[in-house]
């Protein structure tokens, strides 16, 4: 073929490319179509609500030891054990009891003394318990005692030495709260307005009044606790137990959080109930008593999802 013939030829082959092209384009437009899939998203409602939809208390056991026989104090302990104590009228010693209420030990404190053990709260580095109780509203100030754990033979103690702005109190509630830095004892009135009193943690001196709570009439405030993060406050009664949502209030103070309305969460049925301690999914009550029964409550389901239909997209000409 000469250079004539092979010119014409390379024109047409291109003029066929080009031309073929728009057709296949089209066809490729025509034909695009872009389809996404339902979305889910799972959340986790706090576990303060999740507390209080929690099911009914579900007995794990009963106390075995027999010096325990009014369990006033309780808090969680390592490797799933709980740590206890007696009110008043016993030495000054801890119990370390499992889920189910088995006796795995007796610690005794030395260096504190035990007038009115009341309630005991853990850090995961110390146990905090305080001697705070006063039916006669007489003592000019109350104690609390930091033991540090893990607690051997000979743990190491210190005292803390508290007095109320406005004179004596009774109380059977103390917490620690770990996201504002605070001990906090709150006292237990007949009339239901129990008063909120905080200090820097591990110092002594002056109680600082946070709040004053409305719970009722004939609701005696008897133990409480915070969970580890801050979020989660519970106080119980004889006869119940408020849940308090800190997120719920902006993540702000103790008290932004108190003044907002409780939620409650399941009790059981305890001849004298003087002991909670909130748990990473619930909490445990045990009463005073021989061989009391040891309640646990589980926070209902972790999660719920929800499901959003997001409709297909397409292009074409």
């Amino acid at each position: 073929m000469n250079a004539r013939t092979v010119a014409p030829a390379l024109a047409f082959v291109l003029a066929a490319a080009c031309g073929g092209g728009d057709d296949d384009d089209n066809d490729a437009a025509e034909s695009t179509e872009t389809t996404v899939a339902p979305t889910t998203t799972t959340t986790t409602p706090p576990l303060a609500l999740r507390l209080c939809e929690a099911p009914d208390p579900v007995q794990a056991g009963t106390l075995q030891n027999p010096e325990l026989i009014e369990l006033s104090g309780l808090a969680e302990g390592g490797d799933e054990s709980l740590w206890a104590h007696n009110d008043s009228g016993d030495r000054a010693r801890v119990f370390a009891i499992g889920p189910d209420g088995a006796d795995l030990r007796t610690l005794e404190v030395a260096g504190a003394e035990a007038f009115d053990w009341e309630d005991m709260t853990a850090t995961g580095d110390a146990l905090y318990v305080g001697d705070i109780g006063d039916n006669l509203k007489a003592r000019p100030n109350v104690v609390v005692y930091r033991v540090a754990e893990p607690l051997d033979a000979d743990p190491s103690v210190q005292i803390f030495d508290l007095t109320y702005p406005d004179g004596p109190h009774d109380a059977e509630a103390l917490m620690v709260d770990e996201a504002g830095g605070q001990l906090v004892i709150v006292t237990k009135e007949l009339a239901g307005n129990s008063g909120v009193y905080a200090l820097p943690l591990d110092t002594s001196g002056p109680l600082e009044l946070l709040t004053t709570l409305d719970l009722g009439v004939g609701q005696l405030v008897t133990a409480g606790d915070i969970s580890t993060g801050g979020d989660t406050i519970v106080l119980r009664t004889y006869g119940k137990i408020f849940v308090w949502d800190r997120d719920a209030a902006g993540g702000g103070s103790l008290a932004d959080a108190l003044a907002r309305e409780p939620c409650e969460a399941p009790a059981p049925v305890e001849t004298q109930g003087e002991a909670i301690a909130l748990l990473d999914d619930g909490y445990v009550t045990i009463s005073e008593g021989v061989n009391a029964p040891v309640w646990r409550v589980t926070a209902s389901g972790p999660a719920s999802t929800s499901t959003a239909d997001t409709p297909g997209t397409s292009s074409g000409g």
